[in-house]
């Protein structure tokens, strides 16, 4: 590389890069690509196959609860498969955790709750049957015992105020609240309390009371948006928009399982118990088939949307953090920033148009001819400029030729005059750069390099064909 070169290569900053060294790591970069691009699939898929899990199992029983309802058929059946759900849950946590069980006491005081937890269900089965059986023993300690596990987690807390015990805490809260709620119907059934049924479900009704709050939120949110999307004029933002509705109506849809269904359930459970009267025949049971085929078939009829929508929630995994580091090899300095794989844009085009050599349009549905129209006609007054320069300007047969120079350069970074330029500026779509120069610039300034807007993306883009190029991957947010 020549003098001048050299000094075009600095501007419009100063090169930190160690030239020499870039083909090594580029390659071991895109090696630690796909590595981290098939841990995020198998997480991904992994999160999406537990969302589907527990909605059904979450349906199913409340379909046979609704049955023992309508149908006078014993609880036992509802009871045994939440056993056998804990039965599993303690079997996975057993397998998951078989290394590290003894050192993490979490995961002790976690196993030993659901053992306890199946021991409890047991104890209920025989009192079903025997009345005289002593549940209030067995509930106590069930309560006791969880209380003393969030004790516990309040004393790690204080600690080590971390993400994870916050978590750990919350969860632990909830099921303290479930076993606080079984106690109170244990109570009733032994008459240790003299209240009404509808009182005896008072923390049930304040989950539900959230619930309902929760549902009027989401609400109003899916009203707005349908609202915005209306009004809006541009093609990509509305696309973007309807994504978001879809996803909006199917939170609302797993929310009214609890707000409308349970609510609903619960209701005429204890008008049951109250009053030993169906109250509204086979209605129970048929609203919620019903709704569990709606839900079923919503999800599989969007299921890319929601998968989408599901992607950018997954929670990002500790073991990922380390891998995901991008640093930039310099001699005076590194870069470093991460990259978070699981939170990908969704409004980011799959597909763009090279208009020029530093800039990208975003192929709208609707404006594929159009464009292709335009790149065409772009594409012959160059070839028509490249024509007459190679007739005026005659060619040495030990030389390149001015066309193939011009294409040779077209496909480097303008700033390196070393690398591939395959990285482009969003929204903006400008381009021309290679990685290393558009993630150094975007770590100082965060701004286009051409324009000097604000970028919100860095991304990697490969030639899909004549001038359309495809979006492969989100370097830097």
């Amino acid at each position: 590389m020549n003098q001048l070169q050299f000094s075009q290569a600095q501007s419009p900053r100063e090169s930190n890069f160690d030239f020499e060294d870039l083909p090594q790591l580029q390659e071991q970069q895109i090696n630690e690509s796909k590595l981290s691009a098939s841990i995020f699939t198998d997480v991904y898929y992994l999160f999406r196959l537990q969302i589907k899990i527990f909605g059904t199992i979450y349906l199913i029983l409340l379909i046979l609860f609704n049955s023992y309802i309508v149908f006078d058929l014993t609880y036992k059946i509802s009871l045994l498969y939440v056993t056998i759900l804990h039965f599993l849950q303690v079997v996975r946590l057993a397998i998951n955790n078989y290394n590290n069980i003894l050192n993490d006491h979490n995961c002790c005081l976690e196993l030993f709750w659901g053992i306890l937890s199946i021991s409890y269900y047991g104890c209920f089965f025989y009192f079903i049957d025997h009345s005289n059986f002593p549940i209030q023993y067995p509930t106590i300690m069930y309560f006791v015992f969880t209380l003393s596990w969030i004790a516990f987690l309040l004393h790690a807390y204080r600690q080590n105020k971390q993400e994870t015990n916050i978590i750990s805490l919350f969860t632990v809260f909830c099921k303290l609240l479930l076993t606080a709620q079984l106690m109170l119907i244990n109570f009733r059934q032994i008459n240790w309390l003299q209240w009404d049924w509808i009182y005896i479900f008072s923390i049930v009704w304040a989950f539900l009371m959230f619930a309902i709050i929760l549902q009027f939120i989401f609400i109003i949110d899916f009203i707005m948006k349908v609202i915005i999307t209306i009004k809006e004029t541009n093609i990509l933002k509305k696309q973007a928009l309807n994504q978001q509705i879809i996803c909006s109506l199917w939170i609302n849809l797993i929310i009214l399982s609890i707000s409308g269904l349970l609510t609903f359930t619960i209701v005429s459970y204890s008008i049951l118990l109250s009053t030993e009267k169906k109250p509204f025949n086979f209605i129970p049971i048929i609203i919620c088939i019903v709704y569990s085929l709606v839900i079923a078939a919503y999800t599989c009829y969007f299921k890319r949307t929601l998968n989408q929508f599901l992607m950018t929630f997954q929670r990002e995994e500790e073991n990922q953090n380390d891998n995901n580091q991008f640093s930039s090899p310099s001699s005076k300095r590194r870069s470093i920033f991460t990259r978070d794989k699981n939170k990908i844009n969704i409004k980011l085009p799959q597909f763009l148009i090279k208009l020029s050599q530093t800039y990208f349009q975003p192929q709208l549905i609707g404006q594929q001819y159009q464009s292709q129209k335009q790149i065409q006609s772009l594409s012959e007054i160059k070839q028509e400029k490249r024509n007459k320069t190679d007739i005026e300007q005659p060619k040495q047969s030990n030389q390149n030729s001015l066309t193939e120079l011009k294409v040779e350069k077209d496909q480097n970074c303008f700033n390196c005059y070393q690398n591939e330029s395959c990285a482009v500026y969003m929204p903006c779509g400008h381009g021309g750069l290679c990685i290393k120069c558009a993630t150094e610039w975007f770590v100082e300034k965060q701004e286009c390099l051409i324009c000097r807007k604000p970028v919100e993306q860095v991304v990697k883009v490969i030639e899909s064909n004549s001038n359309t190029f495809q979006i492969v991957d989100v370097i830097a947010f």
